[in-house]
């Protein structure tokens, strides 16, 4: 039984060979390409996620600058607003200013108009006036009296129209001050819009930069996915030939193990004692030597 034993194992490893050492090289060939296909889609997934690592290390960067370029566009923006209303502010109290010098000026056209008449009269009847006042007097105290009226007239008028000139030139004054700031607060806001322009600009062109680099990652995305079922496509080809070689080989297997088993039931044999044994056992129906033909009767 041993020796049956071992004619079978000898049998299934040589069958075994056979099928392994047996296999095509075209198939093998074709298992090779598709192992290569799969190191080159590792490959090209490996640059896909260096170039995805990529675009995100620029979407991180380029999304910290556009926060600062908002802060500043914000502080930017802030500035403008204050500017505009000190220039409005400004326009306004010019308006105002504008209007009291006119309102001044009237005054003291009206009141140097009444000043230069009295002057005037008093130039063309020279003394004459006085003595009106002296003529016109009842009485001594009276003209004293019609005398300080007239001089205290005079004086006023005088105060007055000084004080209006006064008036005038500071609020003429005040005019060129505010003049003076509504034309630095004119330069300020240009240079808050230009400034404004410029912080656009870097956000428009940072912005460019991002969409760029978020692009690039979808796209290494998509690239990777599509990669990844090309591989999975082709690993699972690899798993079907080999499972189909697999199973061919497991049939043959069978198929000389069942072969092998049929040749092993015909060759059973018994162990003997050691002793010659006799070609039949029975009972003997005649002793050896010759014999009577049974049908001619000869020897």
């Amino acid at each position: 039984m041993r020796q049956y034993t071992f004619k079978t194992r000898l049998v299934a490893a040589l069958l075994s060979g056979v099928v392994l050492c047996g296999t095509p090289a075209y198939i093998m060939a074709e298992d090779e390409d598709l192992t290569n296909q799969l190191d080159s889609i590792q490959q090209q997934v490996n640059q896909q996620n260096a170039a995805k690592a990529d675009a995100e290390t620029v979407i991180g960067s380029v999304s910290e600058q556009l926060r600062q370029i908002e802060e500043q566009l914000r502080q930017a923006t802030a500035e403008l607003g204050t500017i505009k209303e000190q220039r409005v502010a400004v326009e306004n109290d010019i308006t105002l200013n504008e209007r009291q010098l006119a309102e001044a000026q009237k005054r003291l056209e009206g009141r140097e108009s009444v000043f230069y008449k009295r002057v005037r009269d008093i130039y063309i009847n020279g003394r004459l006036s006085y003595l009106d006042v002296v003529i016109g007097s009842k009485d001594f105290s009276d003209f004293a009296n019609r005398l300080e009226v007239l001089k205290r007239i005079i004086d006023s008028d005088i105060t007055l129209i000084n004080e209006i000139k006064k008036e005038r030139a500071d609020i003429e004054a005040h005019k060129q001050k505010l003049e003076a700031d509504r034309a630095k607060l004119v330069e300020l806001e240009k240079a808050a819009l230009a400034k404004q322009a410029e912080i656009e600009q870097k956000k428009a062109e940072r912005n460019v930069v991002l969409q760029k680099a978020q692009n690039d990652r979808a796209t290494a995305m998509q690239a990777i996915e599509e990669l990844n079922a090309s591989s999975a496509q082709v690993s699972a080809m690899l798993k079907e030939r080999q499972a189909a070689r697999a199973a061919a080989a497991a049939a043959a297997a069978a198929a000389a193990a069942q072969s092998s088993g049929g040749q092993g039931a015909s060759d059973n044999w018994v162990q003997g004692t050691g002793q010659l044994g006799w070609p039949v056992s029975g009972e003997i129906t005649s002793p050896y030597g010759y014999r009577v033909h049974p049908i001619w009767g000869t020897t």
